[in-house]
């Protein structure tokens, strides 16, 4: 919450080390949200998912 989606990409990039794309690249209808690639091995996506996860137990 109170993040644009530029912002929040950031924030995943930096607090978990997951690389998104802004919503915000893709026009106006995209903001608010993210695209994360699935073209990576399992194991790498299955990992990304786990720092993900742990990003936003902490809060």
């Amino acid at each position: 919450e109170g993040y644009d989606s530029e912002g929040f990409a950031t924030k995943l990039l930096n607090e978990a080390g997951v690389s998104v794309a802004p919503g915000s690249f893709f026009g106006e209808g995209g903001e608010g949200y993210v695209r994360i690639s699935l073209t990576a091995p399992n194991d790498r996506i299955a990992e990304a998912m786990d720092r993900l996860g742990g990003l936003f137990k902490q809060g």
